[in-house]
């Protein structure tokens, strides 16, 4: 085989003889990983598999360095059954068809040192919420929590910040979802997916603007819809700081006239809890600075959070 040309960045060859893409690979110094993060073409395809045989004058181009995502993935918990990490906003929790790399699922993989295909997503968050984000490495784990999910044993704690709070201030949305005009965004559908989430509005800014008051919310799905929170808020009335694509704000212009700017969706997974393996996990992300210092801007009140947090917190009767 015979390298074509060489690049900074990108190795292209073309090969002479009958041989495998792992040959290649292993001439050029590169391991498996660099094709589960999507590095390898074969031709104009991208490679999943490192022994794929290839005949003479196939080209093969590799990427030498994988693109980062340049966040860095806190590992919460790893044990034989699952790896749980704290998802910071700005990447996607599976990556889009550009490439494999650069998303949490790669970054998680690569920080336990484990092949990506061991890791299975039982929940994605979208690319500008952040918080808990739990991984199953076992068929038990997938099949356990996708049970707990059915049985609603699997807890979720959201909390995010609303540009006004739903009426009434505590109960239970439920409203199926449906593809939008834009497929990759969701819509209240009679025809959709049942789609149930349960909120409470835990305290209201002191001041806003137009007569309304952001509002700091606790959310707890009950199932698990793309983009359901962010669609539910929207549709009682309550979109989402930093959620153009649902009706919020990208920024408020406060009472001394200071314009608050919003660079991600105010969403954030805090808490997860279930059972796998026999093994009861309640597992926590604290509230990220972009969150708590917005709060702090509109005048709310630190001791909220606490509350927000509570997993009792909706079970404590109506709020007016």
């Amino acid at each position: 085989m015979s390298v074509a040309r060489e690049a900074p960045k990108v190795v292209v060859f073309v090969t002479t003889e009958t041989t495998t893409l792992d040959a290649v690979l292993g001439r050029l110094g590169a391991d498996a990983r660099c094709v589960s993060e999507g590095r390898v073409f074969v031709g104009k395809n991208r490679a999943s598999r490192g022994d794929v045989p290839l005949g003479a004058g196939v080209t093969v181009r590799l990427t030498r360095e994988a693109p980062r995502s340049g966040l860095d993935v806190v590992v919460l918990h790893r044990s034989e059954h699952l790896v749980v990490v704290d998802k910071p906003a700005g990447i996607p929790t599976i990556a889009d068809g550009r490439a494999r790399a650069g998303s949490l699922l790669s970054e998680a993989a690569r920080a336990v040192g484990l092949p990506e295909g061991r890791l299975h997503p039982t929940s994605r968050l979208d690319r500008d919420v952040s918080g808990v984000v739990t991984f199953a490495l076992t068929p038990l784990a997938r099949e356990e929590l996708a049970r707990a999910r059915e049985e609603g044993a699997y807890d979720r704690r959201y909390v995010a910040l609303a540009a006004r709070a739903p009426s009434p201030k505590e109960g239970m949305c439920d409203a199926p979802l449906g593809p939008g005009r834009d497929p990759r965004h969701r819509r209240v559908d009679p025809k959709g997916e049942p789609s149930r989430s349960k909120y409470a509005v835990i305290a209201e800014a002191p001041s806003g603007t137009g007569g309304a008051r952001a509002a700091l919310l606790a959310l707890g799905p009950e199932t698990g819809r793309t983009h359901q929170l962010r669609v539910h808020t929207s549709h009682m009335g309550a979109p989402l700081l930093g959620d153009p694509t649902y009706g919020g704000p990208s920024r408020l212009a406060l009472a001394n006239g200071k314009i608050l700017g919003f660079s991600r969706v105010m969403l954030h997974c805090a808490k997860v809890r279930f059972v796998v393996g026999g093994e009861a996990l309640a597992l926590e992300s604290p509230v990220p600075a972009a969150l708590l210092s917005t709060w702090a801007s509109l005048g709310g009140g630190e001791g909220a959070w606490e509350e927000a947090l509570a997993w009792t917190v909706f079970s404590t009767g109506a709020r007016s």
